[in-house]
């Protein structure tokens, strides 16, 4: 199982095209890559379409072998000149929760971390607006659920604030090591 998520975005402003999969995937085919290169694609709307098989290597990222390690998530539109839709993060969220909960906690990259060359998923792409939402997710490792609804009810939003709520949550004895935990996680 691959438990490595490559973030791209088309370089084509949805205000061109409003429906890209087609054209992405008909652009991969004529370049003899057999498929769109993506294991999934997500409109404007938000709708997720499927690209190939998860366990299918492939075309999206082939700096440090990434086609061979990584699920590719492509979503529509030019993020230097425009932003990703509301639609577009939820659904992002909802999708990564689904492949973690099949293949464990991933690790989530631009992929511009291996194409350095490249702005992609876009300057204007908010990795915020998935991380902070992610680490509160009910498939969570590191929580129990009872912790992750707590969170969920006070509408934390950064790992800040989890780590403040988190705090009241503790007995006063355990605050120190509590503490040294929080000074770890800021620094990093």
């Amino acid at each position: 199982m691959k438990n490595i998520i490559i973030i791209h975005h088309t370089a084509v402003s949805y205000k061109k095209s409003s429906n890209q999969f087609n054209a992405v995937k008909n652009y991969h085919i004529s370049k003899g890559w057999g498929d769109i290169g993506y294991h999934y694609f997500i409109e404007k709307n938000g709708e997720i379409k499927n690209g190939r098989n998860e366990e299918s290597v492939g075309a999206h990222c082939y700096q440090k072998e990434m086609n061979y390690k990584s699920i590719g998530i492509c979503l529509a539109g030019h993020f230097d000149e425009e932003n990703p839709t509301s639609e577009q993060y939820a659904a992002l969220k909802d999708l990564i929760a689904n492949i973690e909960k099949k293949n464990g906690k991933c690790e989530i990259f631009p992929h511009n971390h291996f194409a350095s060359y490249k702005t992609c998923p876009g300057n204007n792409f908010d990795f915020n607006q998935i991380y902070n939402t992610l680490s509160l997710s009910s498939n969570s490792e590191f929580m129990d659920e009872k912790t992750v609804k707590i969170l969920k009810e006070k509408q934390v939003k950064s790992i800040a604030e989890a780590l403040s709520v988190l705090w009241n949550l503790v007995d006063k004895k355990d605050q120190r090591i509590v503490s040294e935990m929080k000074k770890q996680v800021l620094e990093l």
